[in-house]
């Protein structure tokens, strides 16, 4: 568990890149809803479950972007995003 920049479970994280892991089975899980295979890349910075949700509903929203054809990208860029306060005042 995480408690601002504080890891506070004894013997966390197991792995030195635990973190990393779990964002990328993250990532891996919620792209897996698409229902089929995607073939595409996927970059995410400060990914989440709701913007990985917003990814796949762009994409759905967007024949083009899921026919057989072949495609150019489709980009995904959630403008809203911040940086958090804390890293702003370092």
């Amino acid at each position: 568990m995480i408690d601002g920049d504080t890891v506070v479970n004894e013997g966390r994280p197991a792995l030195s890149d635990e973190f990393v892991r779990h964002k990328v089975l993250d990532a891996v899980g919620d792209l897996y809803l698409a229902g089929g295979p995607l073939l595409a890349r996927f970059r995410g910075m400060r990914s989440s479950h709701a913007l990985n949700r917003r990814l796949l509903a762009t994409l759905f929203a967007d024949r083009a972007a899921w026919t057989t054809e072949p495609l150019d990208a489709v980009e995904f860029v959630d403008s809203s995003w911040a940086e958090p306060a804390r890293a702003l005042s370092a």
